[in-house]
């Protein structure tokens, strides 16, 4: 199977393909090329649901031309019906939907993401998941399709660029990968990128600035096409993709439901009792690194998992581990578990730097759900 990384086109990411459990590792240290793209072989017999996960590395943002490092990127998919597999801030969202469908309502995750790749391929007018993004080097042969995703993913990279620069000038604290991580929140939550996050709480980052109040017009259901056209017509889009039409996007956000003409009132009949949904509440993270404790970090609006397979595969907690590494580390999940019971997960890995010096420590951290 074949695949690329592009947040823009992401140069020596490493790849990890893992099994549905979000931990056995499959096929690892893949690395792209500079085009962002790896290819890999599967095991004979290994099929299902699988989980690509990319960390490391570094890609030109498109909307102003600098060089960032990326923190990681995690994108579900079928085996059996799937050979290409683009990771992108919009498969990583995908992802996150497909996972809440299936945890909510019990759906088996298959189905959840057979369901999310279907309404992303109608948002979106292409497929997100099996269409691969072009570097800048391979505009030039690509193909409408393939043009309209680049031009869709410039515009995530224009919307993160403006919110970050509004944000990180009352708190410098902030970054652009965060505001890029944060909108994937945000885009899986709703299907708009608006500042809402799960169970409709605001997203925050850096010091508790407020995601909202820096996105452009507060953000909305239009807001990544009007980035879209911002890129379009901006000083660092390609040739290949200025002046171009922008694509026309739909909204993920889910149609009201019509209003029913009035009908008669049937007899009594009992009434099920609802079962309610999960409740959100709120996720303590602590990270260990070489016995040194870093700060805890919370995240609100968070709904504790129901197994410990669902706690492992979680994108959101694969990537408060890894987003503590230090840029240009490897990070190598060795084990995981979680009590639905108490709420408490740990997880212990190895990082791995090779530079400035080469060093290999011991890597955990706990999580705690309340």
């Amino acid at each position: 199977m074949a695949g690329s990384v592009t947040k823009g086109a992401v140069n020596g990411a490493t790849v990890n393909i893992l099994g549905s459990d979000g931990i056995t590792v499959i096929v690892s240290n893949i690395l792209t090329d500079q085009n962002g793209n790896w290819n890999a072989t599967l095991p004979v017999g290994s099929t299902g649901i699988m989980f690509v996960q990319a960390s490391g590395g570094s890609y030109v943002n498109e909307a102003n031309g600098a060089t960032v490092t990326l923190q990681s990127l995690t994108t579900a998919f079928d085996s059996v019906t799937t050979t290409s597999v683009a990771v992108t801030p919009i498969t990583s969202a995908m992802t996150m939907a497909a996972q809440a469908d299936a945890q909510s309502t019990g759906t088996p995750l298959s189905t959840a993401l057979t369901t999310a790749v279907n309404s992303y391929k109608v948002a979106f007018g292409l497929n997100p998941l099996t269409t691969l993004p072009p570097s800048p080097a391979q505009l030039a042969t690509a193909s409408p399709t393939e043009l309209d995703y680049a031009a869709i993913l410039g515009g995530y990279s224009q919307i993160a660029t403006d919110a970050f620069t509004v944000a990180s000038v009352g708190d410098p604290t902030v970054t652009l990968s965060a505001m890029v991580n944060s909108l994937i929140f945000d885009l899986a939550a709703d299907g708009i990128i608006d500042g809402i996050g799960p169970n409709g709480s605001s997203l925050t980052i850096g010091n508790a600035t407020n995601v909202a109040a820096s996105l452009p017009g507060g953000g909305g259901a239009t807001a990544l096409m009007s980035a879209v056209g911002r890129y379009i017509n901006g000083a660092n889009v390609p040739a290949q993709l200025a002046g171009r039409p922008a694509p026309v996007l739909a909204s993920l956000a889910p149609a009201p439901a019509p209003v029913p003409a009035p009908a008669p009132a049937p007899a009594p009949v009992p009434v099920p009792v609802p079962v309610p949904a999960p409740a959100a509440g709120t996720l303590t993270i602590t990270v260990t690194a070489s016995g040194f404790v870093t700060p805890a970090t919370t995240i609100t609006g968070v709904v504790k998992p129901t197994t410990q397979a669902q706690f492992c595969a979680d994108p959101q907690v694969n990537a408060a581990l890894k987003s503590q590494a230090q840029a240009g580390a490897t990070l190598t999940i060795n084990s995981c578990t979680f009590s639905p019971t108490t709420g408490l997960g740990d997880m212990a890995a190895t990082l791995t730097l090779t530079t400035p010096i080469a060093i290999t420590t011991s890597y955990s951290a706990s999580y705690k759900y309340q």
